[in-house]
């Protein structure tokens, strides 16, 4: 049996929510085979604590999907299908603002809420860290791209809501990996 308590996060799609959870081993003396799974915090709004974004009609719709350990003790949670950002398309000739759903941060110790930032466009399903964790790439399924940030160990987030690189045309994109 494992004798190391572990902690697990939860992204709820439904319910837009995360959740901190103790896993503990059941005791020795125990007929069960298994583990013991107990919340150590309320779920937590993949939102933010923000009232007027939770009160927006289209939060209903947000649909988080992607979690992940991010550098410096964080947890980084893709939000999809809630449009909080308009960005400043890359193309200097095109004037239209490109609609962004966004990536939630969050401190584990303790686990709350940090900061939303841009996904860099619509769906983002799937994000990755390179090897050095300066980098996140976003999978970004209704836009059919892909973006690239910086992200900032100092300040523990993404920096800025510029994209180092944006890789367009791509499909429907589901899942994006660094070969490293």
């Amino acid at each position: 049996k494992p004798t190391v308590s572990l902690n697990y996060y939860l992204v709820s799609e439904l319910s837009s929510t995360l959740t901190g959870y103790h896993i503990h081993p059941l005791p020795n003396n125990s007929t069960a085979i298994g583990l013991n799974l107990t919340a150590f915090t309320a779920p937590l709004s993949t939102l933010g604590d923000n009232q007027r974004r939770r009160q927006n009609p289209l939060s209903a719709f947000n649909a988080p999907a992607e979690i992940a350990l991010a550098p410096g003790n964080n947890l980084l949670v893709s939000n999809r299908n809630f449009t909080a950002f308009k960005l400043k398309n890359l193309h200097h000739d095109n004037m239209t603002s490109i609609p962004s759903d966004s990536l939630a941060t969050f401190s584990l110790s303790p686990l709350r809420f940090e900061e939303l930032d841009p996904a860099g466009g619509l769906y983002p399903r799937s994000f990755a860290f390179n090897a050095n964790k300066t980098l996140v790439a976003v999978g970004l399924q209704k836009s059919g791209s892909v973006v690239v940030y910086t992200w900032c160990g100092h300040m523990q987030r993404i920096l800025g809501e510029k994209a180092l690189a944006r890789f367009e045309g791509l499909g429907e994109v589901t899942s994006v990996v660094w070969g490293e």
